[in-house]
């Protein structure tokens, strides 16, 4: 979502990692309505997907990053 802080935070912490993404931007590349029928529920962006399993938000995101370092 445009002027969103923690999908431009979320953005750097992966690219900080060294990994790639696709970005998709709600109401340009996908409607609200179609981004709940993708991950019902959900209340906040961004949303996190790897591997095509939802991670979660930035917080989420975070975590599992934090999990990786420390196995290594």
């Amino acid at each position: 979502k445009p002027d969103c802080s923690y999908c431009d935070q979320a953005k750097q912490l992966i690219e900080e990692k060294g990994h790639t993404y696709t970005e998709v931007v709600l109401g340009k590349d996908v409607s609200k309505q179609e981004l709940l029928e993708m991950f019902p529920g959900i209340k906040t962006v961004p949303i996190v997907v790897l591997d095509g399993q939802k991670i979660g938000g930035y917080q989420e995101l975070t975590e599992s990053v934090n999990k990786m370092l420390l196995k290594g």
